[in-house]
């Protein structure tokens, strides 16, 4: 049985203007629309652009093929995903896209290992800042978040974890 969960302008108003206040997010930013038309986090990537004065871009039929080369083409400086869909990435990634537009990598949905940011950071050195987010739908797209340090611990990065409403660590 499916289930469904009820939000509010007011949550995504504030979810939007707290990413867009935390992380510069400008009219310079171009932001990748990679998600499902049927999940929530669809919201976030559609108007955190559209609030912000940045560019939606959108892959065209094909591009999910090869979506390094699409994000390095389109110049995008804003992808959020899911773990899962960064492993993918990297797997099949092309070692010459140049991703050096890329200023943000969200992270959600799913625990973020260590090993997973190394192997990022490996392929593509200096490329983006990475920041775990974390938070059940009910509390419109994320509660928490981490920026993910340059110098890593073994195993699942959870310490750390900054409230975004609250402004204080959780």
């Amino acid at each position: 049985m499916p289930k469904g969960v009820l939000g509010c302008h007011k949550g995504l108003s504030h979810f939007l203007q707290w990413q867009r206040q935390t992380f510069a997010i400008g009219p310079g930013d171009r932001v990748a629309q990679l998600t499902s038309l049927s999940f929530d986090v669809l919201l976030r990537d559609v108007f955190l652009p559209l609030t912000s004065g940045g560019t939606l871009c959108l892959p065209a039929d094909g591009d999910e093929a090869d979506p390094l080369t699409w994000l390095a083409q389109a110049r995008v400086t804003v992808v959020h995903a899911v773990p899962t869909l960064l492993q993918s990435w990297l797997a099949g990634a092309d070692a010459e896209a140049d991703l050096r537009a890329l200023r943000w990598l969200f992270l959600a949905g799913e625990p973020l290992s260590a090993a997973l940011v190394r192997a990022w950071r490996d392929r593509f050195p200096g490329v983006a800042e990475i920041v775990n987010l974390y938070g059940p739908t009910e509390t419109t797209l994320a509660k928490c978040f981490h920026r993910v340090p340059g110098e890593l611990q073994p195993g699942l990065q959870r310490s750390g974890c900054r409230c975004r409403r609250r402004r204080r660590w959780c």
